[in-house]
């Protein structure tokens, strides 16, 4: 019964954020937060704002319907979090200082940014969710890196128009497929939950494909942390080797791009450009 409030959650955050979309992409030009995309085009950055929003009623009728308040809550928690610096990170960014070295070092050289914001209270509110999933044990630990590595893998590929939403429901049908071994029932409570900011970023699909607005790093944040703490609930087996694969990731990323490597391989390339 929870994968049918799961379904039922998802398409109510489905509709909510497309009925937010046109006012809040409004909201967004009206504030200045306009950039220019890959293209060169000036389009509203931080669209993504709408998915916490629309599932904030679909994650209160979860709980409702009898999925446990504490996993529920953590999502409302991560996504409210994680968002929040995503939403500063929009707003007040500088582009000059990338990578995750670069905005940690920055910080050790007094010079905070806003990336260096959302390593440092990012990396808590990640180890606030493994902790409070398994307590003060290895278990919460590997926890709370899947949840950091996730939120900053999908941000990583949210420079061309579709991947972040693309990475996210990759990580998510992993997540699916990796309890689906498992059958454990408050996995299953997780992965329901997990539902329903794919329902609301569904919603974005279009037009963040055909590049009418950007999801921003709120939008990546949110997907992001949603997935790694679906993935929490996988077996051990599978937490490992989705952490391992998120970790080389990152490696690579700090040395090359992320863009010419999926322009090189045909298949990724293929991938990356569907919806377009």
């Amino acid at each position: 019964m929870i994968f049918v409030a799961g379904l039922l959650a998802a398409s109510a955050s489905y509709l909510i954020s497309r009925s937010l979309v046109s006012p809040l992409r409004e909201l967004l030009v009206q504030g200045g937060l306009v950039r220019p995309n890959y293209r060169g085009i000036r389009i509203p950055v931080g669209i993504g704002v709408a998915i916490p929003l629309a599932a904030l009623g679909p994650w209160t009728f979860l709980g409702i319907w009898g999925s446990p308040w504490q996993r529920v809550s953590l999502f409302l928690v991560l996504a409210f979090g994680m968002g929040v610096l995503g939403l500063l990170d929009d707003a007040l960014g500088d582009r000059r200082t990338t990578g995750l070295r670069g905005h940690i070092g920055a910080l050790l050289a007094g010079r905070p940014t806003t990336g260096s914001f959302k390593a440092l209270f990012g990396g808590l509110l990640a180890l606030y969710a493994g902790l409070a999933l398994y307590g003060p044990s290895w278990k919460g630990l590997i926890a709370a890196a899947l949840v950091a590595a996730s939120t900053n893998a999908v941000n990583l590929l949210d420079v061309r128009p579709g991947r972040a939403l693309k990475g996210h429901l990759f990580l998510l049908g992993v997540a699916g497929l990796a309890w689906s071994g498992s059958r454990d029932a408050l996995g299953a409570a997780q992965v329901a939950s997990a539902a329903v900011p794919l329902g609301a970023c569904l919603a974005l699909w279009r037009g963040d494909h055909r590049g009418e607005w950007m999801l921003g790093d709120v939008g990546a944040n949110v997907l992001g942390a949603s997935a790694g703490l679906a993935l929490a609930a996988a077996p051990l087996a599978w937490q490992f080797a989705v952490l391992l694969l998120l970790v080389l990731l990152h490696l690579y990323a700090e040395k090359r791009s992320l863009s010419q490597l999926i322009d090189a391989v045909p298949l990724l390339s293929r991938l990356d450009r569907w919806g377009r």
